[in-house]
């Protein structure tokens, strides 16, 4: 889990915050993801997505999923436990 709008803006993406339905809106290119705090389901580009943990508040930052917001914009994401607990994260920007 890690803040949304570094994540988003690193890839490259206008991030916008509804506070009043707690609701963040990323656009890419052609892909649209919306997140909703505290529940599991997911948009992108308007298809209905059940996620693995929530998006939640800590230290009044809002975090949410590294590997569904980077495969959903388009990145490869792995994962090793050894030799020591390693995520790769790859992006073909051609």
């Amino acid at each position: 889990m890690v803040p949304f709008r570094e994540l988003f803006e690193t890839y490259g993406a206008t991030v916008d915050w509804d506070s009043n339905t707690q609701t963040v809106t990323a656009v890419k290119d052609t892909t649209k993801i919306v997140l909703m705090l505290e529940s599991q389901v997911a948009y992108l580009n308007d298809k209905e997505y059940r996620l693995i943990q929530a998006p939640f508040l800590e230290d009044n930052h809002m975090l949410v999923n590294l590997r569904f917001i980077s495969e959903s914009l388009g990145a490869k994401v792995s994962y090793n436990k050894e030799p020591k607990p390693t995520v790769y994260i790859s992006w073909n920007q051609s």
